[in-house]
């Protein structure tokens, strides 16, 4: 599937419980155009790690209402996104990203082995030994909360202080 003009895609995901009913959902997201030649202009690519904290109740309701018949097929937006892109996990549609955030809160992880994963551990699978990957690892340092003010993806009590907050740190390699 080709990334239209208006997406951003999710490359990867992690949500973290953070206490009984507060988590934080940690993705690393990209933009891409293509030029009138059909090939990728790097100009206008863009890539970025993007935190929500909230309230799982919160995320619940906001999944229940994606899925309403009225809402289903409009396209996701991520809450107060400065950029202006609609969000895509596999297609831009309301009840696939409710889907998605559904599956991401069945498999929440706990806080310890989230801060593996965003250090870069993954699980063992046929072709790969458990361990962790460079490859794998999370920024976790640098984000930007809706203030300005620097936040650590490893720091508990600082995330708890945000909730319904975004926090982004934009990155400038290219994948």
């Amino acid at each position: 599937m080709s990334m239209l003009k208006d997406e951003i895609s999710v490359l990867k995901s992690v949500m973290i419980s953070l206490d009984a009913d507060t988590a934080v959902l940690v993705t690393y997201q990209y933009h891409t155009e293509t030029n009138e030649f059909s090939k990728v202009d790097r100009s206008k690519s863009r890539y970025r790690y993007m935190a929500r904290v909230f309230k799982t109740a919160d995320l619940i309701k906001k999944i229940q209402e994606m899925r309403e018949d009225a809402n289903r097929m409009s396209k996701a937006k991520w809450p107060d996104d400065p950029w202006p892109w609609y969000i895509c996990t596999e297609y831009p549609e309301n009840w696939r990203v409710a889907d998605w955030l559904a599956v991401k809160l069945k498999k929440i992880k706990t806080w310890e082995d989230g801060q593996k994963i965003l250090a870069g551990f993954q699980t063992g699978t046929k072709k790969r030994i458990a361990g962790f990957n460079e490859k794998a690892k999370y920024e976790i340092e640098g984000y930007l909360d809706k203030d300005g003010n620097q936040v650590s993806l490893a720091d508990k009590a600082s995330l708890l202080a945000r909730v319904g907050q975004n926090l982004i740190k934009v990155n400038k390699k290219v994948v």
